[in-house]
């Protein structure tokens, strides 16, 4: 979320309308959205996993998860805490870029650690 952050004037620089998907009730997502300055963007709630599902995300292994390339990445963010985790923790995240209803650019991680190059995914329709 901090990389996000950073880059918003960037992404958005385009046209591009970031939205978010988590597992937490709207109390707790705006909480967390909050520390790092995107409460304001849109998020929708889905506790059920709806939509992971429908964009094809999967439940990670404990190697994709707890694995030592996410460990490590783990590490390098300690500096912006850690919270108590909401939602399914093996819950597999992804980046997606869409565009008049269909999926332009897709980005499901590996390792919950994966970061996506979330410039190089806008500036196709830019």
């Amino acid at each position: 979320m901090a990389d996000i952050a950073k880059k918003r004037e960037t992404l958005t620089a385009n046209g591009t309308q970031l939205a978010f998907v988590s597992m937490a009730k709207e109390d707790k997502a705006k909480e967390f959205f909050a520390q790092y300055g995107v409460e304001d963007l849109p998020r929708f709630s889905d506790p059920k996993k709806k939509l992971y599902q429908e964009f094809g995300l999967e439940t990670g292994s404990f190697t994709q998860v707890l694995g030592v390339k996410s460990f490590v990445r783990g590490l390098a963010i300690l500096k912006h805490g850690i919270g108590t985790p909401v939602g399914d923790v093996w819950q597999m995240p992804g980046t997606f870029l869409l565009h008049k209803g269909k999926i332009l650019q897709a980005f499901i991680n590996e390792n919950v650690s994966d970061v996506p190059d979330y410039e190089g995914m806008v500036c196709e329709i830019g």
